[in-house]
């Protein structure tokens, strides 16, 4: 399960990463400790999770002024989200599945940038910590109970649970002094050539759905995504469903599960990013499970309907005014934690989201156009 491989993703960068951690703590105790003067050159470190780069965004607009510079480094997976942003200078993107051989070359050239602060948006990780450490004058990170990387940072912030996390995000820039009131999305920047690509097949009387995910504990199930489908269909609305490449098998055992599958669009796999972003400036309304397409789509100013188990809306629903979250929590919830990535075994939260509720709620948005 995907999850189980993120778990491990977790385990491992704790195990080998945390001796560096040690190491760099007591080498930082030797350095002499200079005050945050003027800040020239910002580092922002967002080296996994499309959604999450979506909601560093209003922060990272924020803090760019006339008299600083913004470098971004973050993974080629979600470079998408942050190139062609004006008010972003560089953007350094790592290869995270084989991130030996270009953590050294990264870590030189960004030394070469002068950097005076770095924010590290990580909620977990030692890997952007360490090069954060390394890279710049001054750093600023999330700070995570029993965590050693917490010492090596020279400003630290705790996530509010009761915040989104645009707003968490926002807090991390604490060290600049800078009182943030807008944080409204960012759009994504497309070009005209991939909304002329989306527009030879979606017309503004689509829904718009994205309905699997790897990340199992994230996922409604096929089966209540194909009778809500249906229920689309029987009532004259036309669906579209987006996803990435390594979800076309699920999205093909969805379809074998629907009554007329030839009435459905299918473009899972078929869109990048940036196309992704123009194709949903065209749907009237955009359904799916909390991840990164949900943040997209709220972000382009979509009407935008997310589905939560054990992970709360409170900090990750679709973050604009025309949005809602469906939401049944658990004794447990949210149980999905920084520090594990699995949800409890005998959470129902997301299977407690009934078909019929769903699709009211989408009628209701729909008579809203």
């Amino acid at each position: 399960m995907k999850n189980k491989k993120l778990y491990l993703q977790k385990f491992l960068d704790r195990i080998f990463l945390a001796p560096i951690i040690f190491l760099l703590f007591f080498y930082k105790k030797t350095l002499s400790e200079k005050p945050l003067k003027k800040v020239k050159k910002i580092a922002i470190f967002k080296l996994d999770a499309i959604g999450d780069a979506v909601l560093s965004l209003p922060m990272i607009k924020n803090i760019k002024n006339r008299d600083n510079e913004i470098i971004v480094i973050c993974s080629k997976e979600n470079s998408a989200i942050f190139l062609d942003q004006e008010f972003i200078s560089k953007v350094y993107s790592i290869n995270t599945k084989n991130p030996l051989f270009s953590i050294i070359p990264l870590i030189k050239n960004l030394r070469m940038e002068n950097i005076d602060l770095s924010i590290d948006t990580a909620q977990s990780s030692n890997i952007s910590a360490i090069i954060s450490f390394l890279v710049s004058k001054k750093t600023s990170g999330f700070f995570i109970k029993r965590r050693l990387r917490n010492k090596i940072y020279d400003f630290t912030t705790k996530i509010n649970e009761k915040k989104h996390m645009v707003c968490n995000y926002i807090d991390l820039a604490c060290p600049l002094n800078i009182n943030i009131k807008k944080n409204d999305l960012v759009k994504i920047k497309y070009s005209n050539a991939n909304l002329k690509k989306v527009k030879k097949i979606v017309s503004k009387n689509y829904i718009g759905i994205h309905p699997c995910t790897l990340m199992e504990y994230k996922s409604w199930p096929l089966k209540k995504w194909a009778q809500l489908i249906d229920k689309f269909l029987s009532s004259a609305e036309r669906v579209v469903i987006v996803g990435s490449p390594s979800e076309k098998a699920l999205v093909k055992d969805l379809l074998m599960l629907l009554k007329d599958k030839s009435q459905v669009i299918n473009l899972t796999g078929e869109l990048n990013l940036k196309e992704l972003a123009a194709t949903m400036t065209l749907f009237k309304l955009f359904i799916a499970n909390d991840g990164g397409s949900m943040h997209i789509s709220a972000a382009m100013g979509t009407k935008t309907l997310g589905l939560f188990g054990p992970e709360t809306p409170i900090k990750y629903a679709p973050f604009n005014k025309k949005s809602k979250s469906i939401y049944h929590p658990e004794k447990c919830s949210p149980c999905i934690k920084e520090k594990n990535y699995l949800k409890c075994s005998f959470c129902n939260s997301l299977d407690n989201i009934s078909v019929d509720e769903v699709f009211l709620v989408s009628k209701k948005m729909l008579e809203k156009l």
